[in-house]
């Protein structure tokens, strides 16, 4: 699939979002290479689908190359947990692919490791605004080491500081968002593929008004999957791109105009 199908594709699914499923909830989940720990998210998943019998949960693999798929469908046995086969493009670009394939109305963003569990969802999927995000670093039952507790936190205020996004744990791994036209067309709108998609994701709610909440929420680290060094260079290039993208093309427009 191309980048170009991929973009029709989703213009095409957005239109869905009138036709939503008004019980339950939609767990997207992001994979990528999964293999060494996928089977204890399914059993996980198995124990969320059998309580929530009108929810579903869509597997949004991002091209693994290690036989993630093979082994979900192997140990696959319930008919509401799904996989979406995508070729390699990124974290969010995944995520966004499946979003526009939900049918439920409220649609749930956890990591595979789930360094946040199920119980976030269960817990807050009835709440007010239109997106809701789990504050890891506001809860005293996170366990992180301290090494990236400095690292993130660093990281969240410099997205404060180059974008003005008020939210204050914009990377966290828990989500929860209402599918209506104000988060559909935030979520139509972003172009980041990657990790950094959680920042514009957070620049368009705002741009779009949207009413962002959060929670303080329990976040247990597990090693593995994301690559400190490497990733977190390519975050901050970015994120220092974002800055140019968003607020410089502002200045610039607004004096010539």
């Amino acid at each position: 699939m191309s980048m170009t199908s991929c973009k029709d594709s989703i213009t095409l699914n957005s239109s869905k979002v009138v036709n939503k499923r008004e019980k339950g909830i939609c767990v997207v989940v992001p994979a990528y290479n999964e293999y060494s720990r996928i089977s204890a998210f399914m059993l996980e998943a198995g124990e969320f689908l059998r309580r929530n019998k009108d929810s579903v949960i869509l597997i949004a693999d991002d091209g693994s190359t290690d036989g993630t798929v093979n082994r979900i469908k192997a140990i696959n046995c319930c008919k509401r947990l799904k996989i979406l086969e995508f070729p390699h493009q990124g974290k969010w670009g995944a995520i966004r692919s499946a979003f526009f394939r939900a049918e439920h109305k409220i649609v749930a963003i956890l990591d595979c490791d789930l360094s946040v569990d199920f119980d976030f969802v269960e817990k807050n999927y009835k709440f007010f605004g239109n997106v809701l995000f789990g504050n890891r670093y506001a809860s005293i039952e996170t366990e992180v080491p301290f090494n990236r507790w400095i690292l993130s936190r660093g990281f969240s205020a410099l997205v404060r500081f180059l974008t003005g996004v008020y939210v204050k744990d914009s990377q966290s791994p828990a989500k929860i968002l209402k599918r209506d036209k104000v988060v559909s067309k935030a979520m139509f709108e972003m172009e980041e593929r990657g990790f950094i998609g959680d920042v514009e994701l957070c620049i368009l709610l705002e741009r779009n008004e949207a009413l962002i909440e959060e929670i303080p929420v329990k976040y247990i680290y597990k090693r593995g999957g994301f690559k400190v060094i490497k990733n977190t260079k390519r975050m901050f290039s970015d994120l220092i791109r974002l800055h140019f993208k968003y607020f410089w093309g502002d200045r610039v427009a607004r004096r010539s105009s």
